[in-house]
Order: C-alpha cells, then structure tokens, then sequence
C-alpha cells in the first residue's frame, strides 16, 4: 500500500491511498492522482510498486520532483517518512510497504490451527457467558469487546468501496494489535490469492511470506492459524534479515461469508515487539467476519449494479431498432 500526506500551496491538506500501481500525479484530468495546482505538469511523477517497496520518478516536469531536498534525476526508492516535494505541492509517504506474497513453503510445527467457529464461541459473539460460572471480569472483557465490534461494524458499513473497506480494516487491526505487519489476501477466479492490501510499521521492511499450505489449512478447514514461533517455519529459512530483527508471531484469520472464503487476513509481528495470543484470535476473527460479509454485499452490490446498467442498455437497443421499422405498410 502507498498512503500519502499531501499539502497544496494554499494550505489544504488531504491523504490519499493506493492498494495498487502505477499512481500518476499531476495536473491532467487522466492521472491517477490529480491536482489543481499551477505549479505541477500535466503529468509530474510516477510512484510505482515493486517487489521491494514503491519507487518515484520524475516524468520530465517542468519545477521537477525532490526527495528529502534532493531533485530526482531517475526511479528512487521511497522509505515511510520521506517528505517529496512536487513543484509548490507537499507530499509525505505514510506507508510505501511491498506487498505481502504467498509461497510454497510448508506451516512450521509451531503452527497452532482453531475452528472459526470456536473461536467466534469463545469471544462471545455467537454464545455470551451469561452463566453463574462467569465472573464479572468475564462479562466486562466481553461486554468491551462485543462493543469495540458494534463500532468496528458501524464504520465498515460506512465504507462504500472495496479499497476503502480494506483500508479501514487495516486501520482497525493496527489500532487494536500494533503488528508489524498486516495484508488482506483475496480469492481470484482461478482459486489463487492476491495481496489486495497490505502496510507496515515504519521500521519494518521484510517482505511478508506465507505459506501456500498455510492458506489452504485456513481457507480449506475454516480455522484461524497462530504462529506461536515463525523462526522455526522452513518459508522464512530464506529470509536472512528476519535473523537480524528477530523471529516473528503470526495470525492468519479467514475471511469467510455463509463458508464460503473470500480471502485471508494476516498480521506479523516480532516477537521482541509482541506476540500474538487467544485474545487477539478473539478479536480479529469477528473482525474478519464482518469484514466479509460487508465485502460479500458490496460485491453484490455492484453485480447488481452492472445487471441494472445492462437491462438499460438492452432496452434502450430495443427501442433503437423498433424505431427504425415504418408503422405503416409502404
């Protein structure tokens, strides 16, 4: 995901986010990013994606386009916290993270799996303990809870788009866990998953990996994954710099809608920042849930849409060639 500050001349700030590339910015009616500003070209810069991170170049500009003060003469990559400077237009990178993949490695002994089902049981969504066996400890952590998800399901209802929705999410998962990392993987036709969306913490730069055998024990079994200790997973025996930062805690939650899945979320930690417990499955599991079925209707949503837009067209071709017929014998 790239996420940018932007501040024009006249004060005005705003921020934008990208799940995907190529961003256009500039002056034209046709980039993908445009602003009113005299200042910019038509087309100025390009922010791209890589499998390392987003890069930035000039596109010939006419006041050109400076990171941390320095006029770019090619591609640049970009770290969170460079301050850009595109003719009298300011821009910060929030997020410029590389997007999060699926491998072929196989889930480490450490991989702990539990029934959605369960889970939704145990955090009292689907069964409050209302028992006399419950404390009020119990009952309070979760009332707190259960009202954390009604707000959580109020602000994803406002989401009106399938970007904005996983941006949210996204926002939400980081407010309430702080991963290092987090990526929301959606099934494609063809039955793959694709990083839809994806951001990570400042200091973090690893790509996230997960495991192709991982995804299939979630999707397929309906289980949410704890990776109590990923250092001992044989998909990050590659992935030297993790040495460095230290191993990492991983939660993998299906996205699911009537069981049916239509993707995954995940988050990543160091262990030396958090690991990842049975309260956070508590958490992120109805989070999930409602995350998918607002997905599911916004999807249908839009099938329906395109339906209504094709009965339209249809109708007004039938009018078109019955129009073209005499109503009287020549």
């Amino acid at each position: 995901m790239l996420r940018l500050a932007i501040t024009l001349p006249d004060g005005s700030t705003a921020e934008r986010a990208f799940l995907t590339g190529p961003v256009t910015v500039g002056r034209a009616e046709d980039v993908t990013l445009s602003l009113k500003d005299l200042s910019l070209s038509r087309r100025h810069a390009l922010f791209e994606p890589g499998p390392h991170g987003w890069t930035v170049q000039d596109l010939g500009s006419r006041n050109g386009t400076f990171v941390n003060g320095h006029r770019l003469t090619g591609p640049q990559a970009l770290r969170m916290g460079d301050a850009l400077q595109l003719g009298q237009v300011r821009i910060q990178v929030l997020e410029c993270g590389a997007p999060a993949e699926v491998s072929d490695r196989e889930i480490g002994e450490t991989t702990l799996l539990k029934p959605v089902a369960k889970v939704l049981k145990d955090s009292g969504v689907d069964a409050l303990p209302v028992t006399a066996e419950a404390s009020k400890e119990t009952l309070h952590r979760y009332a707190e809870r259960l009202s954390l998800l009604a707000k959580v399901h109020e602000a994803l209802a406002s989401q009106v788009t399938e970007e904005g929705l996983l941006t949210l999410v996204l926002d939400q998962i980081f407010d309430q866990l702080h991963p290092d990392q987090a990526a929301i993987f959606l099934k494609g036709e063809d039955g793959s998953f694709a990083c839809a969306a994806s951001r990570c913490q400042k200091d973090c730069y690893d790509k996230l990996l997960l495991s192709r055998s991982l995804v299939r024990e979630v999707v397929d079994k309906k289980a949410a994954a704890l990776v109590v200790d990923a250092f001992t997973d044989a998909r990050f025996q590659q992935a030297m710099s993790l040495r460095a930062v230290g191993v990492r805690s991983i939660l993998a939650v299906p996205l699911l809608t009537e069981d049916v899945a239509l993707g995954l979320l995940v988050c990543a930690s160091r262990l030396a920042v958090r690991s990842f417990t049975q309260e956070d499955l508590e958490f992120v599991v109805p989070l999930a849930s409602v995350a998918a079925m607002r997905l599911r209707n916004l999807r249908l949503a839009l099938e329906a849409a395109e339906k209504k837009r094709l009965e339209q067209e249809l109708a007004l071709a039938r009018r078109i060639q019955v129009g073209l017929f005499r109503e009287e014998i020549p």
